[in-house]
Formats: structure tokens, sequence, C-alpha cells
């Protein structure tokens, strides 16, 4: 079973299933077996998690590696998780609590619920100019914003509403040539203010940096995905089988001084967000165990593994 789709609901239908079971008055046998089938087929696909088990490791090395170093790392969050670290609630713990325990600073500006309705990316600016100004000699700071997820309406305030069922801009009218239907153009609508909105975020964050005018410096923003927002079909939101999911933008400036050299890699350069903490450490100037030169995109002398 390749399919990634397919796969996902095998492993969410197992607590589902055994819930149903007992609603149905299934005997305890019954529901035993079913739920070994399960647990079966899980165990037949644990190699395939157990290989990628890599890349959970490699989100730890900047953290750990910055602690080392005895630089600070300070991180302000916007979407909320479940960590007792980020003022949340201490019984709603999740993968991030494992992530931000080795940040000295941890800031949480989102107290809504799990996508964060309560509040929009700009609450983001005033902890984040904050970090700035901390005096620490070599630090990283770690944004994470709501961006455009889901749902999408929820991302911007009012002012960025520019496209809507009045808008007839050239997108409305490609989608509406290839027979999308009304909710779906909506939701693209919402989509692109969302993206608006992202814009003025990210160029603000960039923004504040550049107005600090630090000799050795640098900012650098990648999406972990991408959105299917009627692309393809009618269907909006995480679509694991359409390019738009995957391929992703990826920002960066530097101040004069910052890199070692001149190279810079060109817009047809191939890259994957998995293997973004190498790089991340080659702009830290951290070396070790760690390390792989041949994944940091801006090493001009890349070691081979």
């Amino acid at each position: 079973m390749n399919h990634p789709v397919l796969k996902g609901l095998l492993f969410a239908a197992i607590p589902l299933a055994y819930y149903l079971l007992g609603m149905l008055n299934y005997s305890q046998a019954g529901k035993n077996a079913i739920l070994g089938f399960f647990i079966l087929t899980m165990l037949f696909y644990w190699k395939e998690v157990f290989q990628n088990r890599k890349k959970v490791i490699s989100t730890l090395i900047i953290l750990t590696s910055m602690m080392e170093t005895g630089a600070q790392t300070i991180r302000s969050r916007k979407q909320k998780t479940g960590c007792h670290l980020l003022r949340i609630h201490p019984a709603r713990r999740g993968m991030y609590s494992v992530f931000t325990s080795h940040a000295d600073k941890i800031v949480l500006t989102n107290m809504g619920t799990s996508r964060g309705e309560s509040s929009f990316d700009k609450e983001l600016f005033a902890p984040y100019c904050k970090a700035l100004d901390d005096k620490a000699g070599k630090k990283l700071i770690i944004v994470h914003i709501l961006g455009a997820h889901p749902a999408y309406n929820y991302r911007y305030p009012e002012e960025y509403n520019k496209f809507n069922i009045s808008t007839d801009d050239a997108v409305t009218k490609e989608l509406a040539s290839k027979g999308r239907s009304k909710i779906a153009i909506v939701f693209r609508n919402q989509y692109d203010n969302a993206i608006l909105y992202q814009d003025f975020i990210l160029s603000t964050l960039l923004e504040k940096l550049q107005e600090k005018k630090l000799p050795y410096s640098a900012w650098l923003y990648i999406s972990d995905h991408g959105q299917d927002v009627s692309h393809n079909t009618d269907f909006s939101g995480h679509n694991y089988l359409a390019k738009e999911m995957w391929e992703v933008p990826m920002l960066f400036w530097s101040s004069k001084d910052f890199l070692k050299h001149d190279l810079i890699p060109s817009l047809s350069t191939p890259y994957q967000a998995d293997v973004i903490d190498h790089t991340i450490l080659g702009l830290l100037d951290i070396s070790g165990i760690y390390y792989n030169p041949s994944q940091d995109i801006f090493n001009t002398k890349p070691e081979k593994d």
C-alpha cells in the first residue's frame, strides 16, 4: 500500500474502529481480533517509519548544536500545538514539546484553538523585535507563523479581503473557465487573501531585521508544505498527490559581510526542506558530527557523505 491517503485513513481508523465496535456492543474477543488486524498492519509498515526516524532526530540538531556552542535560541510561535513549555495546558503535549524544550526562550502569542482563529500573525512582531534587541552574542530566532493554513478566511484581517465574490480577476476567470464550483472559487479567493497578508508578515519581519543594520545577520524563510486550492479540482486543502503541496518557496537574505563567499545558489537549484537543518547550521558556522556539508545549500565545496 503506497498510497499515502489510504495509509493515513487506515491508521486513523484504529481508535475510531475500536470506539465504534464498543458502541455496537461487539464482544471483547471480536473487538480484540479486529484491533489486532490493525496493529499487525501497522507493524507491517513499521520498517518504513523506522527508516524515516532520522527526520525526527535531525529536527533537534539545530537547537542542541546551539546549546553546545553557548548560543541563544529564541522561538516565537503562532500555532498552538500542545506543549506546556509554550504556556499551553500541560495535559496537551505533542512532538513540539521535544523540540522546543531545547530553546532558551519560548514565546506563544496564540492562545486560541489548534489552528488559532483568535489572532493574526502580526502579534508576533512585538516578541520578534524584543528578540532582535536581545544582547546575546550569537542567537537563532525561530518564528512559526500560521501563514495560509486552513481555514483561509481566519488568516487575514478585513483590510486584506481584496479578493472576494465581487472580484473578477484573471484567477477567477481561469477557474471559472475550468468549471470550478462557486465555493471552490471562494476558497481560492480566501487563500489568495491569506497569501497577501502573509507577504505583509514576511516582508515586515525582514524589514525589522534590516532596520537593525547588524553587520552579521541572515534571514531565511521556508514553508513546511503548500496547498492545493482548486488548482486541480474543486478540492481545497492538503492534497498529498498534488505538486502544489510539495513545491514550496524558500527565501533568503543576509547582510553584506555575512556569507564568506559570493556564491548564491541559482533559483533552479533543487533542495529538500527536510534537510534545512544542515543549511542553518552552516549559516551559524556550526560544524561537528551533526553537520553534513553536502546538504548545506550555501556550502561552496560540499563534502560527500
